[in-house]
């Protein structure tokens, strides 16, 4: 069988939290405050990674050269 890692499609708070390096506080912020994509489910704050990676490469800063 072969080993790959597979994408998951949802992530958690403190998926989210590892990924980008901040506190899972600061996640909760970002999502009071409608800062961040989020979809609840069941009653669970998850982030389609897709919609979070099109999120993230909004907040990309090119330096002026």
């Amino acid at each position: 069988m072969e080993n790959t890692k597979v994408l998951k499609q949802f992530l958690s708070v403190k998926d989210v939290s590892e990924m980008l390096g901040i506190p899972t506080g600061t996640i909760y912020n970002y999502i009071c405050a409608g800062t961040i994509p989020y979809s609840k489910i069941g009653g669970h704050v998850k982030f389609s990674t897709r919609i979070l990676e099109g999120w993230l490469k909004k907040q990309e800063h090119n330096p002026v050269e």
